[in-house]
């Protein structure tokens, strides 16, 4: 006796423990099988007398994605239509080829990264991959790290994880990134190396980058800058990016240790006319604070994310503003004479950045 399902319908039918709205009714016929599947010199039976649920729709047998999936050695994620993906089902299926190519390992078990891919012509960058997140990643940064004979040669950018400003990456899941990594080096001569910081995160020797080029800047006992990503020309192409990475430092240039009292940060992205007027606000984020110690020659640094897209939209082209908003003054101890110091914050390149974006 033929019994008959009342379903949708895409190809393989996904089995997850919520069920699919069906946009359109489809009538299939229960197809009792025993299913064998070789995976190399490993064989897996699965039948349907003990629940799983294989289906005939037009001589063709659909079997559950996730339970074919994972008996291949494969990994399946299913996020539910929502604004925030394009109101699709996202199904994601993760060959047990490219979990195990995840070979870059981060610092405290953070994340897990592989399948690099390199600039179409191969000139010396990397411009993306894979990447699996093993713990929590909110308040966290991440940094693809190329290096000759143990020796640093290049730092991504920005490590951009596909949709993690409208949906942030948790434990297990499986993402692809944009980055943009440049070395000076055959690839075949440079390792690569997987960092977690914290979003604010201290980094040392600062000044001997900037030393002989910025010198003359210094405005002790700190000095700041903020700049915007390189390669404008005359402007930036919307359909190059998904975001756009503003770099902040802040650098202890004295003799003297100091600790900075709690002082916040936020960041705002103004539309405005061609001569900058009738700014009118399009995003703002608030950032973590700079607080802690900084000793001589170290600089609290972040990466500063706009988003080029978010649950509104990609921005239109047009004129904008980028604003690093930072109180006026800075409060912080001398560690080394015990004395309070206020700092007048003056920024290398201002707090502002005009972008055109084409």
């Amino acid at each position: 006796m033929k019994k008959f399902w009342i379903g949708m319908i895409c190809g393989i039918i996904l089995c997850f423990a919520t069920a699919a709205v069906a946009s359109k009714a489809v009538q299939g016929t229960l197809f009792p099988s025993k299913i064998t599947i070789y995976n190399g010199a490993q064989v897996k039976e699965l039948s349907t007398t003990k629940g799983t649920v294989v289906i005939n729709y037009k001589n063709q047998t659909y079997i559950p994605l996730r339970l074919f999936s994972e008996s291949m050695g494969s990994k399946v994620n299913f996020q539910s239509a929502s604004s925030a993906n394009g109101n699709l089902n996202q199904i994601q299926v993760f060959s047990s080829l490219t979990l195990s190519g995840l070979h870059l390992q981060s610092n405290e078990g953070y994340a897990s990264a592989g399948h690099l891919m390199t600039s179409k012509n191969d000139n010396g960058y990397i411009e993306g991959g894979i990447i699996k997140f093993n713990k929590e990643m909110k308040g966290k940064q991440i940094v693809l790290e190329a290096l000759k004979d143990n020796v640093v040669v290049g730092e991504s950018d920005y490590f951009y994880i596909d949709n993690e400003n409208i949906n942030p990456p948790k434990p297990g899941d499986i993402r692809s990134f944009k980055t943009f990594l440049s070395f000076a080096y055959p690839h075949k001569e440079v390792t690569f190396r997987l960092k977690v910081l914290n979003f604010v995160h201290v980094k040392s020797n600062p000044i001997g980058e900037l030393m002989g080029r910025e010198a003359e800047y210094y405005t002790a006992p700190l000095y700041g800058g903020i700049t915007p990503p390189f390669g404008s020309g005359d402007g930036y192409s919307i359909a190059d990016r998904a975001v756009m990475p503003f770099s902040f430092s802040l650098t202890n240039v004295s003799d003297d240790t100091l600790v900075l009292d709690e002082t916040p940060l936020s960041f705002i992205v103004y539309k405005t006319d061609p001569d900058g007027s009738n700014p009118k606000k399009v995003t703002e984020y608030k950032l973590p604070p700079l607080k802690g110690k900084l000793a001589p020659d170290e600089a609290f640094d972040l990466t500063i994310p706009w988003y080029m897209k978010d649950e509104t939209g990609t921005v239109k082209p047009g004129d904008y503003l980028a604003s690093l908003v930072i109180p006026e003054k800075i409060h912080l101890l001398n560690e080394t004479t015990g004395k309070k110091q206020v700092w007048n914050v003056s920024l290398r390149y201002g707090t502002q950045f005009g972008i055109k974006m084409l």
